[in-house]
C-alpha cells in the first residue's frame, strides 16, 4: 500500500524546482506524514547544496468555492511548514478548461538563509513554467499580466 508520493518537475540549470503533486492516503492524515513527505522531498532531492527554491501551485482560499474549508487547511499545512504567498501576484494556471481556471496561488519554500525573491527571478520562474511544464510560450501575455502588479523585491507573506 502507498501511504504517499510527491512528485517534483526539476528543471536542469535552474534555481528552483516545482512540487508537482503531493498525496498523502486518506487513512494517514493528520498524523504528520505530509509534512514529513513534504520536508524529505525538497531537503533530500534540492536543498542538499542549498540553492534550489521550492515553487508550490496552490488552491487560493481568498475566492469563495465548495472547497473553502479544505483550500484553507492546504494553505495553512504550506505556512506551518515555512512556505510564503508570492502577496502581489494573482497566478494564472494556464490550462485549457472551458471556464476559467480556479484562483491560485503560487508559493514559495526556500533553503536556509534566503529570505526575499526578485521580480526578475519570479518572472523567469514562470516563463519556465509555462514553457517546460504547460507548453505554452514563456512569452504568454498571461505572464505579463501577473507581473505588472509586483513589485522589487517581490512581498512575501
Amino acid at each position: 500500500m502507498v501511504l504517499g508520493f510527491s512528485m517534483l518537475f526539476t528543471p536542469a540549470q535552474e534555481s528552483f524546482c516545482l512540487l508537482e503533486y503531493m498525496a498523502v492516503h486518506p487513512a494517514y492524515r493528520n498524523l504528520g506524514l505530509g509534512g514529513q513527505l513534504f520536508l524529505r522531498t525538497f531537503e533530500d532531492f534540492v536543498f542538499h547544496d542549498g540553492t534550489v527554491s521550492g515553487v508550490l501551485e496552490v488552491d487560493s482560499d481568498r475566492e469563495p468555492s465548495s472547497d473553502q474549508d479544505i483550500r484553507r487547511r492546504r494553505q495553512r499545512f504550506y505556512r506551518r511548514l515555512g512556505c510564503l504567498r508570492i502577496a502581489e501576484l494573482s497566478y494564472v494556471l494556464p490550462l485549457s478548461v472551458e471556464d476559467s481556471p480556479p484562483q491560485m496561488d503560487l508559493m514559495v519554500y526556500f533553503p536556509d538563509g534566503v529570505s526575499f525573491l526578485r521580480k526578475a527571478q519570479l518572472r523567469h520562474w514562470l516563463e519556465v513554467i509555462y514553457s517546460k511544464v504547460y507548453n505554452c510560450s514563456p512569452n504568454d501575455p498571461r505572464i505579463v499580466r501577473m507581473m505588472e502588479p509586483v513589485n522589487d523585491p517581490v512581498k512575501l507573506v
